[in-house]
């Protein structure tokens, strides 16, 4: 399974909402982000509940003003709100991405569960974003290098490679699905 981060639908309505309820948020990563969470499909619900494109969960929805979760335009003003709310809390696309998957308080409780380090992995890798949130596989200072300090280790791999490994076990968690 491969992210697609254009043909569906709503790419032009995620592009032209980005800027103004996801300030923070770097081209690219929400639509890579609406893929990995329902392919595109406005109507899915998870077996855990979550509704539409953003794969908003009840409470969650409530809280963010949303009456109909498969109203695409409602569901990804509220995915791209609560990206903003994650990103702003936690401070990196990473953690931001974590806490949406798993939520904030068990993020923020300091368990981080594999699937959702995955899950942020592959969006970032897909959408060509850095923990940093720099495009292209650069961190702000333009070094491909992985000398982060969010405490992961790259085992000397070129971050580029971490990137791609992250996406192919990404996918493969996808496929699995």
């Amino acid at each position: 399974m491969h992210i697609s981060l254009e043909g569906t639908p709503y790419d032009s309505l995620v592009a032209s909402l980005a800027p103004q309820y996801c300030p923070s948020c770097p081209p690219g990563l929400p639509i890579a982000q609406m893929m990995a969470e329902s392919g595109g499909n406005p109507t899915i619900v998870s077996s855990k509940g979550a509704v539409g494109l953003f794969q908003l969960m009840p409470g969650t929805a409530a809280q963010l003003g949303v009456t109909d979760p498969t109203d695409p335009t409602q569901n990804i003003i509220a995915g791209l709100k609560y990206d903003q709310q994650m990103y702003n809390q936690f401070g990196d696309w990473n953690s931001a991405l974590i806490a949406y998957n798993e939520g904030p308080g068990a993020f923020a409780s300091g368990t981080v569960i594999p699937s959702a380090q995955s899950y942020a992995s592959g969006i970032l890798a897909a959408s060509g974003v850095t923990d940093s949130g720099a495009p292209g596989g650069l961190d702000s200072s333009g070094d491909t290098s992985d000398d982060s300090t969010d405490g992961s280790d790259s085992g000397g791999f070129p971050g580029g490679a971490i990137a791609v490994i992250a996406a192919v076990a990404f996918l493969g968690l996808l496929a699995g699905r």
